[in-house]
């Protein structure tokens, strides 16, 4: 896969594609392009967060936010928790290398009933259950081992940092709480993911 860099007007795409054998076939393409400035606005995109795996469902209910050009995905999820009224924890920075680490608002932590199939689950897993819990926050390393903040785009788990993912318009972003290094919420890597994914 390359990545093309394209111009303002009129931009020529020229494809060779050649069997083994040797033989070709040549391809043009001209792809127009309307010129966006950085910050400019591109369109929207609907943003929610939820720790379904706590039994208390979604924090941030599907919102519609604006997407701009050459701002990544960071922004988006810290503007759209802050203008919910949550605090935003993370590491990193929100140009590079952010991972957020912990949401916080006046009784987010209140109400936990973790399913009883998820227990056993994280049980036969063999993951560390963890003392460390709050009323008032949640972030990595509470209830269990594996807890964190996980994001999708489009249903799709990624494994960079949202300050390398820039949205486009129509994207649906979903932030989900996890404590089992994703396998939970269905991001497992290498396609280690428990039988049931809980989901709203």
């Amino acid at each position: 896969m390359h990545n093309l860099k394209l111009q303002a007007g009129e931009n020529k795409l020229d494809i060779r594609i050649t069997d083994k054998d040797g033989r070709y076939a040549d391809y043009r393409y001209i792809i127009w392009c309307n010129w966006v400035k950085d910050g400019d606005p591109i369109g929207t995109a609907v943003i929610s967060v939820d720790a379904d795996v706590l039994g208390i469902g979604f924090l941030l209910e599907r919102t519609e936010v604006t997407v701009y050009q050459g701002e990544p995905l960071s922004f988006v999820i810290q503007r759209a928790l802050e203008e919910a009224g949550f605090f935003v924890e993370h590491n990193g920075t929100l140009e590079s290398g952010f991972y957020l680490s912990r949401i916080i608002r006046d009784g987010i932590g209140r109400d936990v009933e973790i399913p009883g199939e998820l227990v056993d689950a994280i049980n036969d897993d063999g993951l560390e259950w963890k003392e460390q819990r709050f009323e008032d926050s949640l972030g990595e390393y509470d209830y269990c081992q594996g807890s964190g903040w996980v994001y999708s785009v489009n249903g799709h788990f990624t494994n960079y940092s949202p300050s390398q993912c820039f949205l486009k318009d129509k994207d649906a972003v979903r932030v989900r709480y996890t404590l089992a290094y994703g396998r939970d919420v269905g991001s497992g890597m290498e396609g280690k993911n428990y039988g049931i994914v809980w989901l709203q």
